[in-house]
């Protein structure tokens, strides 16, 4: 039972990043449009980009605290979306300290990967 159990969760959880990269990516470009129709200003630099998805993170631990709390995620569901925002809070750590190296790139290309998993995982618990 308990075998199954993890297969359903991680099938769960393959099926959300697989639908992550068809849906983030429209929806990235449908908030884009709206933002540039309505005038909400989108963060321009590195370190507003950082600070938003600092922000999106602890969201989503938040949300993670209050499904836990509620008994409306599963033990081993909450155990791999823990492990996704601590990749996630190492990752960003990751791209400031590659910005402080002078690694502009490499540090603009591991924070758009953690905004990318952010907006799965955020899309999952409904943030």
């Amino acid at each position: 039972m308990l075998n199954k159990l993890r297969e359903l969760s991680v099938a769960t959880f393959v099926a959300i990043m697989l639908i992550g990269t068809v849906a983030v990516p429209a929806g990235i470009t449908g908030c884009t449009y709206l933002s540039e129709k309505f005038g909400v200003k989108q963060p321009e630099t590195f370190e507003e980009q950082v600070a938003l998805a600092q922000s999106g993170i602890s969201a989503a631990q938040d949300k993670l605290k209050q499904k836990i709390l509620n008994a409306s995620i599963s033990k081993n569901d909450a155990s791999n979306v823990k492990e996704q925002l601590d990749n996630l809070v190492e990752g960003t750590g990751v791209a400031i300290e590659l910005r402080a190296a002078g690694d502009v790139g490499g540090s603009q290309a591991k924070l758009d990967s953690a905004k990318g998993v952010l907006a799965v995982v955020r899309n999952y618990l409904g943030v």
